[in-house]
């Protein structure tokens, strides 16, 4: 098997792999786990009219041990917005929860509230975490630096590795928030769910192997068909050249 059928195959192997951690590995743990450790801890979603006590309960233990003041929360009826802590100019900011959203989702969100008002360390990553998903450049750049290495398993590594690079920030970040919110939790009575809090995890911690993934393919896939066009140009010089005739 020649080196351009390797590349070939190895770009397609990546490929195959990104796109199964994106689109399949991600959101079955996530939502899976989600729902089956909600319904094993008994939390109801905050849109159930009987989760309105112990909503207030968490929110208290938030503003308890934060020492802030009571948190603007509201509900979107976006299915897709499971919950999300928006920061606003001026220190200011929002709590929002989806229809199937549960007490883990609001106490994670009030952890990075928690974050955002409190200055230092945590502070400081979260709101300047850069998002490597969201960057028009950093996949270009990744794919780039996948094409420059000689070899398939440079290319992953070094892509992969400064994809998770890029990303510690946000996810020491997201971390940080589940730490607070399980806080909330037990102090509102109601236990925090570690398997909860993993599969809040998952999709930060799979998407840097997923974004190296897909980037080593593209990369791999331009470096093989610029070998190839380098090739058949030798070949038209030698056919060109009458003394290698």
């Amino acid at each position: 098997m020649n080196d351009t059928v390797k590349q070939g195959l190895f770009a397609l192997a990546a490929a195959g792999a990104g796109h199964l951690i994106n689109k399949k590995a991600i959101p079955s743990a996530v939502w899976k786990t989600f729902e089956q450790e909600a319904r094993h801890s008994n939390y109801l979603t905050l849109s159930d009219p009987s989760s309105q006590e112990l909503k207030n309960k968490v929110i208290q233990a938030h503003q308890n041990i934060s020492g802030l003041k009571k948190p603007t929360v509201y509900r979107s009826n976006d299915p897709n917005n499971l919950g999300s802590y928006t920061m606003e100019p001026g220190g200011s900011g929002y709590v929002s929860y989806g229809p199937n959203a549960h007490l883990f989702t609001l106490a994670h969100e009030l952890g990075h509230r928690a974050i955002h008002k409190q200055p230092g360390i945590f502070s400081s990553i979260q709101e300047n975490a850069p998002d490597l998903a969201s960057s028009p450049l950093a996949l270009p750049a990744l794919i780039g630096l996948a094409a420059s290495k000689k070899s398939n398993i440079g290319a992953l590594a070094n892509t992969i590795g400064l994809s998770y690079l890029a990303q510690a920030p946000l996810i020491a970040s997201e971390i940080e928030a589940t730490r607070r919110g399980m806080k909330y939790l037990n102090a509102a009575g109601t236990p925090g769910n570690w398997k909860l809090a993993a599969s809040q995890a998952v999709p930060y911690l799979l998407a840097p192997a997923a974004t190296g993934l897909l980037a080593t393919a593209a990369g791999r896939g331009l470096r093989m068909a610029g070998e190839k066009i380098k090739n058949r140009f030798k070949k038209a010089e030698i056919i060109e050249d009458p003394e290698s005739v």
